[in-house]
């Protein structure tokens, strides 16, 4: 699976680091990674970095505990190349940046 897509990588360009900082839970999530277990990134800021791309947001990897933090993308891929199949998937069904981080951890 593609973590990061052409079209979802030009939305970021609206978002990059720092870009909604202040805003908290009101700060539009621009993509939603999750396992198929606990763990869960909301994407809430993100922008290239060398040859990886670094994103910010809200992270449970439990279920329970969630923390602001930053995440890279190349580390997301090497758990999928680690297993040889897709751990970390995106979301492909809505459209995260229509909701708030309040919105999605209800």
């Amino acid at each position: 699976m593609n973590l990061l897509p052409a079209p979802l990588k030009a939305r970021f360009t609206k978002y990059p680091l720092y870009s909604q900082d202040g805003k908290g839970l009101k700060a539009k999530v621009i993509a939603k990674y999750f396992t198929g277990r606990t763990a869960t990134w909301l994407a809430t800021e993100g922008e290239p970095d060398g040859d990886d791309f670094i994103f910010f947001g809200y992270v449970t990897l439990n279920g329970i505990d969630w923390e602001w933090g930053y995440f890279s993308l190349n580390e997301m891929q090497e758990v999928n190349r680690h297993y040889g199949f897709t751990v970390i998937e995106r979301e492909l069904y809505t459209d995260p940046e229509d909701y708030t981080v309040e919105e999605l951890i209800r």
